[in-house]
């Protein structure tokens, strides 16, 4: 038998049913409001990417973690300038005091660096 986790009723994350409120449970009159830590959540994607490997967007479309490390070993074998320059080992091979970088996981979930990254593996047909 395995234990789910209890969520605060009322909350819920759901596609359709997002709900980010509840009644104060000691003082009907009052509302209290879930709010989102976007740092948390850009670290817990990057986090979730290195340890499962992938996720999935919508239109199930995948994002590898073996596209960014096939990518971060060309790039280690090329001399000169980097088509990806904030494309490092830390960024895809965090240690434990990494894991915990907003930087590197925003910069890593970046709009920029996702383009730099599909131009080149399109290049490279990885």
């Amino acid at each position: 038998m395995t234990e789910q986790k209890e969520g605060i009723e009322g909350v819920s994350g759901e596609i359709n049913g997002l709900q980010t409120s509840f009644q104060h449970p000691c003082n009907p009159g009052r509302t209290i409001y879930a709010v989102i830590d976007p740092p948390h959540i850009f670290k817990c994607i990057r986090n979730n990417l290195v340890k499962v490997g992938k996720f999935l967007l919508p239109g199930d479309k995948e994002v590898c973690h073996s596209y960014y490390s096939a990518l971060l070993e060309y790039e280690e074998q090329q001399s000169g300038l980097r088509a990806v320059p904030k494309h490092t080992k830390a960024h895809i091979f965090p240690n434990p005091f990494q894991k915990m970088s907003v930087k590197l996981a925003v910069q890593l979930l970046s709009e920029t660096h996702s383009r730099f990254c599909s131009k080149k593996l399109n290049i490279l047909q990885l």
